[in-house]
Parts: structure tokens; sequence; C-alpha cells
């Protein structure tokens, strides 16, 4: 219920609740999060609201447990 409620933020461009939301999910459910794939969304999320060096400490802390670090590499130079 948490994700869709992070979900239905996005939409409706409320970024700050959403990242805040995507935060809690991570900490809370941490391996759900994994399956539902909550951190790429809070990349996303941070994306949009230009906060880069946010995005990047995410994917970094996504990084040891991705199956495909390289895109996650790649993503991080982008952002740079």
């Amino acid at each position: 219920a948490q994700i869709l409620k992070a979900n239905v933020l996005v939409s409706a461009k409320k970024l700050v609740e959403a990242a805040e939301s995507f935060e809690t999910i991570l900490k809370a459910f941490p391996d759900r999060s994994k399956k539902d794939n909550v951190a790429m969304n809070l990349v996303v999320v941070y994306e949009e609201l230009k906060n880069f060096g946010s995005a990047i400490e995410v994917l970094e802390r996504m990084r040891p447990d991705y199956p495909n670090p390289d895109f996650l590499d790649l993503r991080i130079e982008r952002l740079k």
C-alpha cells in the first residue's frame, strides 16, 4: 500500500513527499523494496527534483546487490 501511495504522489508531481515515502519504504521493507525496484523509483524522483547528489547516493547504495552494476555505473556517470 505504501508503494502505491508513493507512486500516486509521483503521478501528482508531489515529488518531495514521494521521495520521503520511498526512503521510508526502503528502510522499513528492504527485501520487498529490492523486489519492487523502489530504489530505482527513488532515483528517478531525485532526478526530477534535480537532486543529482542524492540520486547518485542511492545508486551507489544499490550497487552491491544490483544484478547489472555496469548499468548503475553508466547512470552515475551521466548524473555527474
